[in-house]
């Protein structure tokens, strides 16, 4: 499966499970902002998106610093925030966060 066609099956199936999708282009940004962002039921999932062969996490500790949820939330926000890394080979367990 391919990084576009692995991107329009997770946007595929948030979408189908009810979920906000909104779709970033990440490859413009050096700020570390993530590919995908998901947002249900006061949920919100900050979602790298990688190629199976990337071996090394997108969600760094200072990629986690950069794009802190509180700048957009503000910092009394009662949302659970989940920072994740897919791959491909992460469909069960993306699966499971998603429903």
């Amino acid at each position: 499966m391919t990084m576009k066609e692995w991107m329009k099956h997770v946007r595929d199936y948030a979408g189908e499970g009810g979920w906000i999708v909104y779709h970033t282009d990440s490859s413009r940004w050096t700020d570390g902002r993530p590919a995908l962002i998901l947002l249900r039921d006061r949920k919100i999932i900050f979602i790298g998106v990688q190629d199976v062969q990337d071996t090394v996490d997108w969600w760094t500790v200072e990629a986690k610093m950069e794009f802190v949820p509180d700048t957009y939330l503000g910092e009394n926000h009662d949302w659970r925030v989940w920072y994740a890394t897919w791959r491909s080979t992460d469909w069960p367990e993306v699966k499971e966060m998603l429903w």
